[in-house]
């Protein structure tokens, strides 16, 4: 059983709920349509595919997304939110 059918089964009271990108849009879709609440989803480990996870999070209909090491250990935390932002606005690639 996926966490976001537990949350909805068990009632938790959550507000939101957080979770780990489930590796493409059409499964992300089926945890958000099956999730009752909005689902914050990880942002990823830092091997070069962060971008396409924030771009497939958001395709999927996830509320968002959220960073922790990716900025704090990026040698450029500026460049790095500034590309998650033009991401997530849909510009460029």
């Amino acid at each position: 059983m996926d966490q976001a059918a537990y949350v909805d089964r068990n009632g938790t009271g959550s507000q939101c709920h957080q979770d780990r990108y489930a590796g493409s849009v059409a499964g992300m879709r089926k945890e958000v349509k099956d999730c009752p609440i909005p689902i914050l989803v990880l942002g990823g480990s830092r091997n070069g595919e962060t971008m396409d996870v924030v771009r497939g999070v958001m395709e999927s209909g996830a509320a968002g997304v959220f960073f922790a090491r990716n900025v704090f250990q990026s040698e450029d935390m500026g460049g790095f939110l500034r590309q998650a932002r033009s991401t997530l606005n849909g510009e460029g690639k």
